[in-house]
């Protein structure tokens, strides 16, 4: 029952969070600017003021649904590397068998470099909104530089924007937002709560949670893994407050795992030997079995056996370590006269 749960609270929560990046991606395209944006010390002409006006407002727009994509899967958004995987949903994990395996922050920083660098010219629409007005726009290529601090993210992109118009030479580089969200302070906030789990493998006490100045959820996942949801109300934009999500595996037991076993062609009669391999923090304790009556596997992994009898056999082999964890391959055994 836990477990049913907890994945139906975490889905209820991503899907809310999800259409309010939509949400947002919809509004602030349709409203002015809501972001603090600039060219510190630096004066635009005039007539570059709409086309600064229209890359910055691009910024925006394409910034805060990354933000709290971002938020929602833990730091990542091109998902890789350490993950709880759902049926609808990707998490990246903060914490794993008693290890902080949080992302940098600039790990994030650089998700989010990518995914502007990718994604700007989606709004920007090779500058279609200025056809028709005797303007002659080139462009060059689009780097983006992301900055986490305590209380804002910045985001710089350096974009070369050429404007020939009658008869004159304009250009346009550098662009800079930021945006209202503490997440660096979020993510301090993470690494407070995973030395907590370290030193407290267990459990966390829900008042040592409530003492930041953040909300802080727990989320049951299953019999392993539970998520944290941050949310910080200090941390919004139009009212919608950000959200920063993690999982953490409590099992202190590091699963085992068989590597790859290939089908098998045979001929019946001739010695067929193979050595399944395994690793595990102690292999000397793993427990080999299989579901066939072809052959039985050793407690070393060796399988070793003469085929008698013509067939296709699909034989499940696993380990199981002292702990109760498993795994398990399906392998295809054919034996041929």
């Amino acid at each position: 029952m836990l477990k049913k749960k907890g994945q139906l609270g975490v889905f209820l929560i991503i899907g809310i969070i999800l259409l309010i990046v939509f949400l947002l991606y919809q509004y602030f395209a349709k409203q002015g600017s809501f972001l603090k944006a600039g060219e510190e010390g630096l004066t635009v002409p005039g007539e570059l003021q709409p086309i600064h006006a229209y890359v910055t407002n691009c910024i925006q727009e394409v910034a805060v649904p990354g933000m709290y994509l971002l938020g929602i899967q833990g730091g990542v958004i091109f998902p890789k590397g350490n993950m709880l995987v759902t049926e609808n949903h990707i998490v990246a994990y903060g914490h794993s068998y008693g290890e902080n395996v949080l992302l940098k922050r600039g790990q994030m920083e650089q998700e989010m470099d990518r995914y502007m660098e990718v994604s700007l010219n989606h709004c920007l629409e090779n500058f279609t909104a200025f056809q028709g007005q005797g303007k002659r726009i080139s462009v060059g290529s689009i780097a983006a530089d992301t900055t986490i601090a305590e209380e804002e993210v910045t985001i710089e992109v350096q974009y070369p924007i050429t404007v020939e118009e009658e008869g004159a030479r304009n250009t346009l580089e550098h662009f800079r937002v930021s945006i209202p969200i503490r997440l660096g302070h979020i993510l301090d906030v993470a690494k407070a709560i995973i030395q907590k789990e370290q030193v407290e493998p267990e459990s966390i006490a829900m008042p040592y949670l409530s003492q930041f100045d953040v909300r802080v959820d727990v989320l049951p996942y299953d019999e392993d893994d539970i998520l944290y949801a941050i949310l910080d109300n200090q941390s919004s934009i139009d009212t919608i407050p950000f959200q920063f999500l993690f999982a953490s595996h409590l099992s202190l037991n590091q699963k085992p795992e068989l590597a790859f076993i290939p089908d098998v062609f045979l001929k019946t009669g001739r010695l067929f030997s193979y050595q399944v391999q395994a690793t595990d923090d102690d292999p000397a304790s793993l427990q080999y079995s299989d579901t066939t009556d072809l052959f039985d596997i050793r407690q070393n992994g060796l399988i070793e056996f003469r085929p008698t009898k013509p067939g296709l056999y699909r034989v499940e082999i696993t380990i199981t370590d002292k702990q109760g964890a498993k795994d398990s391959q399906e392998v295809v055994f054919q034996v041929v006269p």
